[in-house]
């Protein structure tokens, strides 16, 4: 079972590594297929990381409760971290896909964001995500036990917008952030052991490591002879939705998104003001790209109202996180629609991209996803 999963992760660091050394020789590709001219590209996206370690006099177990279960830590880091959050009745932060509203006010800027739980193993790990407008964070937690108590091993990366990094220094924000994420950790260490001081702990400047990690981001787009509205309203038909997914050879994602019970969360009803888009958690899901099946786990925003924004969808997959997009623009009266994924590679991934170059698949799959879409919402009518 390992030395498959090991294959598989072998496979799919080779097909990125090839993607990106590829497209690295173009830059704007186009790419003519039954009369649509499709636009690829693929560059990085630059993300920083920040890791550390310490030791919590505490339990796995007291851990888990503190952070999932009592939700303590909202209170009692909310200063030192300098966020709001709207706590609704019943919260359950153990289930993936379970999220927040909080405010968070960093370097002269207010954001609203939302913290949602991708992951959460009890007494061992615990993934969090925190998403803005277009800027996200991911905090991964392993807890195990040691003689002195309970060994964390916290690891975050974090993406900044475009827009925010016109406002901030993108380096200096990281090391805020990573500031902010010692502080807060002192701050545990200090509810379970009240002899320790969070300011004396962090007063010799970041306990851990800073570093960058860039993830690579494949783009394509087409143009649409509709306008913005109809090509949602088209789109998210339940049979045209489905069927776009088919072609993608993703499976389990609109079954979800029609299912009943999350319908009511983003179907937009007449004379309905427009609402934050709610995260729908939707397991047990896969893909096929290159030939190869990836179990996956999803969550997924849906704003049909906003014709320019319809869909972000993040994923964990082989223990690695993916972000699509699906966002559009008027042009030429008529849309420019674009496919976007971000993907995170696997750490220190040897090149193998020439022995693996038919597993580049994702330029692909992307153009069968955007003709299809083309070809659904240029219907008669």
């Amino acid at each position: 079972m390992k030395t498959r999963y090991l294959a598989k992760i072998i496979s799919l660091g080779a097909a990125l590594t090839f993607l990106a050394s590829s497209f690295a020789c173009h830059k704007k590709p186009s790419l003519k297929t039954h009369g649509a001219e499709i636009t690829q590209k693929s560059y990085p996206v630059r993300v920083f990381g920040y890791k550390t370690s310490f030791v919590a006099k505490t339990t796995p177990q007291n851990l888990g409760r503190f952070f999932i279960n009592d939700l303590s830590w909202i209170n009692k880091l909310s200063s030192s971290l300098q966020f709001q959050a709207e706590l609704k009745p019943g919260l359950d932060m153990s289930v993936a896909g379970s999220s927040m509203n909080v405010t968070i006010k960093m370097m002269g800027l207010s954001m609203p964001a939302k913290i949602v739980t991708l992951k959460y193993v009890p007494d061992k790990e615990l993934w969090l995500m925190v998403l803005t407008e277009e800027s996200w964070l991911i905090a991964r937690v392993e807890a195990k036990s040691v003689p002195d108590g309970c060994l964390v091993n916290l690891s975050t990366l974090g993406n900044i917008s475009p827009s925010a990094a016109k406002l901030v220094d993108t380096l200096q924000f990281a090391k805020v952030a990573a500031a902010r994420i010692d502080y807060a950790m002192a701050t545990v260490q200090h509810e379970f052991d009240p002899s320790l001081d969070p300011k004396q702990l962090t007063e010799q400047g970041l306990r851990g490591e800073l570093f960058e990690k860039p993830f690579q981001a494949y783009e394509a787009s087409i143009w649409l002879n509709v306008s913005p509205e109809k090509a949602v309203k088209r789109a998210l038909e339940p049979e045209n939705f489905k069927k776009i997914f088919e072609t993608g050879q993703v499976q389990g994602v609109a079954e979800c998104l029609f299912a009943p019970e999350n319908l009511t969360k983003w179907e937009l009803k007449p004379g309905q003001p427009q609402a934050l888009p709610e995260i729908i958690h939707c397991p047990d899901t896969s893909i096929k790209m290159a030939g190869i099946k990836w179990e996956t786990d999803s969550f997924a925003m849906m704003s049909p109202a906003d014709y320019e924004h319809p869909l972000t969808m993040h994923a964990t997959l082989a223990n690695l996180f993916a972000e699509v997009t699906l966002f559009g623009k008027p042009e030429n009266e008529g849309t420019r629609v674009w496919l976007r994924l971000v993907l995170e590679p696997p750490g220190n991934m040897p090149n193998l991209a020439e022995v693996f170059m038919a597993l580049s698949g994702i330029p692909q799959w992307m153009k069968n996803i955007l003709i299809d879409i083309k070809t659904r919402t240029e219907g008669v009518g």
